[in-house]
């Protein structure tokens, strides 16, 4: 008997070992990709290989590398080690961290991702967004996927020197702080603003089929350029305290 899980062991082992030396750019181009995700060339293994060039809903990524660890195999999961876009180039996405996929789901760990505001300009211009500025960070500490978003969540974006143009105007809100977590499997996001710019205090929902929920406050600082402080009448009246009330689904 024990003979036979050696040789059982030995045999998965080996099979394990023959995927992973499969060449990325066989397995790459021999997948169906959605329509909208184009892939550039691809060089080593399914273990450890480069992908030069990736395009999704038109959002070009660059230097694209990753690592599968096999200690994880050992426990159930797969987990990829992957890093894309370089530092220096702020105008690219750029990020490092952790996908797994394993008996208790799949999802990210340690992962941290930089990408200019700019990118998510064509899916705003039908809003009346006419320009959007700054750098927006995400931090991932841990996120598990499960229906409709998440079983676990922990993670941050940071919006820094954020900017954007509606109808004509320009309007700088400084550096913009979200906490995001997973409530029953709903997306719970808490919203900060930086005081001197915008005073901001928003707790949101975004529940199945894209159900919002958002309750919260406002009021443009002292350092508020002088657009964005005529703009908050277009909120409605002030409170005593001049916050502009926010409020969206229930």
């Amino acid at each position: 008997m024990k003979g036979f899980k050696a040789a059982f062991v030995f045999f998965v082992l080996y099979l394990v070992f023959l995927l992973a030396t499969i060449p990325a750019s066989f397995v790459i181009h021999n997948i169906p990709l959605p329509k909208n995700v184009e892939l550039g060339m691809a060089s080593g293994s399914i273990w450890q290989g480069k992908l030069d060039t990736a395009q999704v809903d038109g959002i070009l990524i660059k230097n694209i590398s990753w690592s599968v660890s096999f200690s994880q195999l050992l426990t159930g999961k797969a987990a990829v080690d992957f890093r894309m876009g370089s530092r220096r180039r702020l105008n690219e996405p750029y990020g490092t961290g952790t996908a797994f996929i394993g008996f208790q789901g799949m999802g990210l760990t340690q992962t941290k991702l930089s990408v200019p505001a700019s990118i998510a300009m064509p899916k705003l211009q039908a809003l009346m967004v006419e320009s959007l500025a700054g750098t927006v960070n995400l931090d991932v500490k841990q996120y598990v996927f499960d229906q409709p978003y998440c079983a676990e969540l922990d993670a941050n974006v940071l919006w820094k020197q954020s900017a954007l143009g509606v109808m004509g105007s320009q309007f700088s809100l400084g550096d913009l702080k979200l906490n995001l977590a997973c409530q029953e499997g709903n997306l719970a996001v808490v919203a900060k603003g930086d005081d001197k710019v915008l005073m901001l205090d928003v707790t949101a929902t975004l529940k199945d089929k894209f159900r919002a929920k958002v309750d919260g406050k406002v009021k443009a600082g002292s350092e508020a350029d002088k657009a964005l402080m005529a703009a908050m009448s277009f909120l409605g009246r002030a409170d005593t305290q001049g916050f502009y009330t926010l409020r969206y689904g229930s």
